[in-house]
């Protein structure tokens, strides 16, 4: 009894690397490794970030989640799956979507007033590739984080400001 796309077959995510900032492009292979022949609807990539907003009030700490990017990318039809196949891909990660703290003095100020409020939040990034096939529990998929982050400004210490 095949009840979990587990039993059917399996994707890896092959990825050049894990780190990236905002506007890069990520890049990699969808390997898709079945069992046996599946009927399914599609296979896709997916890249999304989610973002974790945790605030303490006098009742206690409240965590929030919620979606702040999401994009599908079509790998391949509906049609039967089968055997061992790698699928390339590439999605660019927006630059407008993670929210620029301000270097500097404002930019101290604004993270200790976050703290002085008691509320944090952060945003994580995944990447998931998906066989879509009828019913929820038989899809196939494999998900990994990635991070996403702006590169810090690196100074010289031996030169005079």
């Amino acid at each position: 009894k095949m009840v979990f796309g587990f039993l059917k077959g399996k994707i890896e995510l092959q990825l050049d690397k894990y780190n990236y900032s905002p506007g890069e492009t990520v890049t990699g292979n969808l390997v898709l490794k079945m069992k046996k022949p599946v009927s399914a609807k599609k296979l896709e990539i997916q890249l999304f970030a989610v973002r974790k907003t945790s605030s303490y009030t006098n009742k206690g700490r409240r965590t929030n989640y919620r979606t702040i990017f999401d994009f599908k990318q079509p790998l391949d039809k509906k049609k039967t799956y089968s055997g061992e196949k790698t699928y390339p891909f590439k999605i660019k990660i927006p630059i407008d979507v993670i929210g620029k703290i301000p270097e500097g003095t404002l930019g101290r100020v604004v993270k200790v007033a976050a703290a002085l409020s008691g509320r944090s939040s952060n945003i994580k990034w995944y990447l998931k590739g998906n066989l879509n096939i009828s019913g929820i529990l038989n899809d196939v998929n494999k998900k990994v984080q990635i991070n996403v982050a702006w590169k810090r400004k690196v100074y010289n210490p031996g030169f005079i400001y």
